[in-house]
């Protein structure tokens, strides 16, 4: 019996830098492509997340912004629950490109933490 490997090659839009040092403090940090104050309003604006919490809640969570833009690595450090963690996923693989952190004015990997905060009034009865 003769067998053929096939191999295939994907390629990704995305780049891995896996050995690439994560700078916590770059000299220039990263930034949402529209400005930092608007990455919020543009989550709430764009995706329904506030409508997973019965009340004001928030969910934090961590990621690295790549020296391409991309977003990756993104880690949940306040307990929610798994439907929310999905629907953050979701938010992020749709997210714009970011600015990326400098240092000495070369794009480098930076970690960003990101607290989403949704202020649903509760109902009183």
């Amino acid at each position: 019996m003769n067998l053929k490997v096939i191999l295939l090659i994907f390629i990704f839009p995305f780049q891995i830098y896996s050995q690439e040092e994560i700078y916590l403090y770059p000299d220039k940090p990263s930034e949402f492509i529209f400005g930092e104050d608007s990455i919020l309003v543009f989550i709430k604006k764009n995706f329904d997340i506030c409508n997973h919490f019965n009340e004001r809640r928030s969910a934090t969570v961590q990621f690295v912004v790549e020296p391409n833009g991309c977003t990756s690595n993104l880690i949940f450090i306040s307990k929610i629950n798994d439907d929310l963690k999905e629907k953050i996923r979701v938010i992020f693989n749709q997210l714009p490109l970011w600015k990326p952190g400098t240092v000495n004015s070369k794009p480098v990997r930076s970690y960003r933490i990101l607290n989403i905060i949704c202020n649903k009034e509760v109902k009183k009865e």
